[in-house]
């Protein structure tokens, strides 16, 4: 005697298969997420240091005078954060023109930004 079996769905391996899948996939998301996330608090701080950074470098070009070589440091407060301001001035194979490196640190003495632009004689 046969018993007549009508098999509709899905087996346990096609439903664990889909399973881990799917598990794969949002564990990817939620990674995106976290690194979006991140990201986007950090946002404000950088262009904070950036501004900084900006302000130094205006002020040697406001100067009209050729930069010193060597180093300068300054500090500077933007909204709520505050930035120690380096700037290494070297020269470079050109005399009317200093390459100029600038790096903002935040408190715990990372680089937040950096810059590097030239300076000359006006």
């Amino acid at each position: 005697m046969r018993i007549a079996r009508d098999c509709h769905g899905f087996t346990l391996i096609e439903v664990l298969v889909a399973l881990a899948i799917i598990a794969v996939a949002l564990g990817g998301g939620l990674r995106a997420l976290g690194q979006l996330t991140q990201s986007a608090e950090r946002l404000p701080q950088v262009v904070a240091a950036q501004a900084c950074l900006d302000n130094a470098l205006a002020g040697v070009r406001l100067t009209g005078r050729r930069p010193a070589t060597g180093e300068q440091r300054s500090v500077c407060v933007q909204g709520r954060h505050t930035f120690a301001v380096v700037l290494h001035v070297m020269p470079t194979p050109n005399p009317g023109l200093m390459r100029i490196e600038g790096r903002a640190l935040d408190a715990d003495g990372h680089a937040t930004a950096q810059i590097v632009s030239l300076a000359g004689d006006s």
